[in-house]
């Protein structure tokens, strides 16, 4: 009863902080631990810190901010790199989180990082590889990688036009066309994400819109 209590008191303070100074404009959210100190610091509820880091990421997940001249990544590759340390079985952060670094923030470097980490504990798992396929394949120009990762899928639960696309992946057609799907499952998985208006940007460059494109 007494860690327990130890716990609330412990998120109350995650919460808190993470509300009230983390909302100004331009800001990343600050937490009274860098994120990733919460390793060392969950007083054995890994789970449950990790679930309330990402709860309350998520609302400002997509929101842009200038990277410090001092650091790599974006404060939300730093949260979500901590949060699958904590649980490394979180499956849905790696997808998620890795779409919104590669397609949104522009995380490069974090994006990999993320969709690797992902793979290496579910690499069976179809969505999981379609994004990373994606995100090879546009952010790291690796068609080669994209095209193993669709195969893969394909041979694990994805759809099957999967196999062909996988096959076009080294024609500019082809490259097209999981860029032009895979920004189209972001908008659909993610209806109301402030980055919405970035992935209709990356849309349009491709001379497509959401209500025209029906394959």
């Amino acid at each position: 009863m007494v860690q327990f209590s130890k716990l609330l008191i412990f998120s109350s303070l995650l919460v808190f902080n993470y509300l009230y100074e983390g909302r100004s404009a331009n800001k990343a959210p600050s937490f009274h631990l860098s994120p990733i100190k919460y390793q060392y610091f969950h007083f054995g509820y890994k789970s449950m810190i990790a679930d309330s880091l990402w709860l309350h990421l998520l609302p400002d997940i997509d929101t842009i901010v200038p990277k410090p001249a001092n650091k790599a990544n974006t404060w939300q590759y730093e949260v979500i790199n901590t949060v699958t340390d904590l649980a490394p079985h979180f499956r849905t952060v790696y997808r998620s989180g890795g779409d919104v670094l590669s397609v949104v923030l522009d995380d490069r470097e974090g994006a990999t990082k993320i969709f690797e980490k992902g793979l290496g504990v579910f690499p069976t798992y179809w969505p999981l590889l379609y994004s990373a396929a994606y995100h090879f394949m546009e952010e790291e120009k690796n068609p080669k990688k994209a095209a193993e990762l669709l195969l893969v899928a394909s041979q694990n639960g994805g759809p099957e036009w999967f196999i062909s696309l996988a096959g076009k992946l080294y024609s500019e057609s082809g490259q097209k066309d999981l860029a032009i799907r895979s920004l189209l499952d972001y908008l659909k998985r993610f209806p109301k994400a402030e980055g919405r208006e970035r992935v209709l940007e990356r849309l349009k460059a491709l001379g497509v819109t959401p209500d025209t494109y029906s394959n």
